[in-house]
């Protein structure tokens, strides 16, 4: 039989090792399954024809057809990204503000927070991409979300803060084709910012009844008489954006290529122009045809998050005006759940010299002082591991006079989750009497950037994943071997915590990281003294960690 086309490794397959994979393009022709493999349109004229393979795998089999065909998908689907990647708009080079530039970004943030605020309310037409705040809930006063969204805008900017407004800025001016380098731009920041609070603070009048006019369009917003052809087409070309803002490891991009391989794969429209809820919720239940597909829905979830997180990183740049499919849920049947620390198992893992006498372990590859400090501020912060792991010294600080634990995404290296991760969570009291605050005070003496330094080894591991790896060896030296039994098991245990001591759920959310849909995705409304206030009730009874710290020597 002829396969010289292809690997000559893989040879008749027993039906029962093999299940039916539906591969795309495999048909029966003459006897033999043959694959045909239809080059991607926008890639049509770059290649010059419109099947890119077309050929019999020689053979009756199906399972033995259906290995030889993902051979030769895979090789396809590896030139196909090549090829896109050279169609790709080169990245521009960052630019410093001109006071024209600054007054002309100025204009477009204004005109489209109140010109999205007339689509709203009367039913216009959405304004060219941009970039603003969502501000809206079910069963929630539309005006006391506008309020409350203004006045904590308005707070965010007292403290000395401009990142809303480099937000909007950055996402208008990629919207003309530019990137801007502020660096040394304050003055031109706060007064973007002002822009961007002053127009949310007008929404809010609109709705007690005073008359803001939306003003005009400014002249580069200004409806073209040739249509251009827009630069984002598909949700791949939104892929180099999310780059620019994750900087992801190099298995995420794999990841996440992948996932995009499934998307096209899966016959769902993945043109940006016209791409609708309905369109995820296809795409969502294709993925959860683990039968059909051959991975399981846990892997299908894990994929369709891949999409979303680019679909999220869109309206930042001003390639699309929201994520379609925000709010879309993706149900796993039969997932186990992951459960708390027990209190036998809490008493286990904190039994230990680590804990008891402040053992620290040693070597070039020992997580150091985190063998310690990880879980004792996992147990009393309910952080994930890899918000903690990547800590700088400079997050521990002041605010609103509370010291707390600042978690962001502003660090060279440092990732969230998601937009909601980026928080204050303020430290618990029985972080204080263990001599947390004392240890990062040696840090910074030390001239130490990072909390854990032992944690930052370079490579492809993440410092939360560095962490994971000796986390669990401390475990099965505890004895805590049950599935599932891992860090965020602390997370768990932490939330459980809060909602016994009466902690209502937005503050829960606000201290862990989740979504607050009334408020929106960046932003959260509670005070640093009501979060503090809730941290407190963060409780165990039974357990007492004794202070092992060595004080400082005065």
């Amino acid at each position: 039989m002829r396969q010289s086309h292809v690997s000559p490794a893989v040879h008749q397959l027993p039906e029962k090792n093999v299940g039916t994979r539906n591969v795309a393009g495999l048909y029966m022709r003459a006897g033999s399954w043959t694959l045909r493999i239809v080059t991607p349109k926008e890639l049509v004229p770059t290649v010059g024809r419109t099947v890119w393979y077309r050929k019999s795998l020689g053979t009756a089999h199906k399972p033995t057809a259906e290995a030889l065909a993902l051979q030769v998908w895979a090789d396809a689907k590896a030139e196909f990204l090549r090829l896109s990647r050279d169609l790709q708009p080169k990245t521009p080079t960052k630019i410093k503000p001109t006071a024209e530039l600054v007054s002309l970004l100025a204009e477009r943030i204004r005109h489209h927070v109140l010109a999205r605020d007339d689509a709203r309310r009367f039913g216009l037409p959405e304004p060219d991409a941009g970039w603003s705040i969502a501000a809206q809930a079910d069963g929630v006063d539309p005006l006391t979300l506008q309020r409350a969204l203004a006045k904590g805008m308005g707070l965010t900017l007292a403290q000395g803060s401009t990142s809303l407004g480099q937000r909007a800025a950055d996402a208008h001016a990629h919207s003309l084709g530019l990137q801007i380098d502020w660096t040394g731009q304050q003055a031109a920041l706060v007064r973007l910012t002002q822009v961007l609070v002053s127009a949310y603070v007008d929404v809010a009048k609109r709705s007690d009844g005073e008359v803001v006019v939306t003003p005009d369009a400014p002249a580069s917003l200004a409806m073209s008489s040739t249509p251009a052809t827009p630069k984002y087409r598909t949700i791949r070309d939104l892929l180099p954006l999310w780059k620019q803002k994750t900087t992801p490891t190099d298995r995420a991009v794999k990841d996440t290529e992948r996932a995009l391989d499934l998307l096209e794969a899966c016959g769902v429209p993945h043109q940006l122009q016209g791409l609708a809820f309905a369109h995820g919720a296809a795409f969502r239940d294709w993925l959860r045809d683990s039968t059909a597909r051959g991975f399981s829905q846990k892997t299908g979830l894990n994929v369709y998050r891949s999409i979303t997180a680019l679909l999220n990183a869109g309206p930042e740049y001003g390639a699309i005006a929201a994520n379609p499919w925000r709010g879309l849920k993706f149900p796993v049947e039969g997932s186990k759940k992951r459960t708390p620390f027990t209190r036998e198992e809490l008493t286990s893992l904190f039994d230990s010299a680590t804990f008891t006498g402040y053992k620290i372990p040693e070597g070039a590859k020992s997580a150091g002082a985190a063998a310690y400090w990880m879980p004792v501020l996992g147990l009393y912060t309910s952080a994930r591991v890899g918000e903690l792991a990547q800590l700088e010294t400079a997050d521990v600080q002041l605010v609103d006079g509370v010291t707390v634990i600042r978690i962001h995404d502003e660090a060279e290296g440092s990732t969230v989750k998601t937009e909601n991760a980026i928080r204050v969570v303020p430290v618990h009291p029985e972080l204080v009497r263990l001599g947390f605050l004392e240890y990062v005070e040696a840090q910074r003496i030390a001239g130490q950037a990072k909390l854990f330094p032992t944690l930052h080894r370079g490579g492809r591991r993440s410092p939360g994943g560095v962490f994971t790896e000796e986390f669990r060896v401390t475990l099965n030296n505890a004895k805590v071997t049950r599935a599932y039994a891992t860090f965020h098991a602390f997370r768990h245990l932490g939330r459980s915590r809060l909602v016994e001591a009466g902690v209502n759920e937005r503050q829960i959310d606000a201290l862990l990281g989740h979504a607050d849909d009334s408020v929106g995705a960046t932003y959260t409304h509670h005070s640093t003294s009501s979060l503090a206030h809730a941290i407190a009730k963060i409780d165990y009874p039974g357990l007492t960690l004794p202070r092992t710290y060595p004080s400082p020597v005065k």
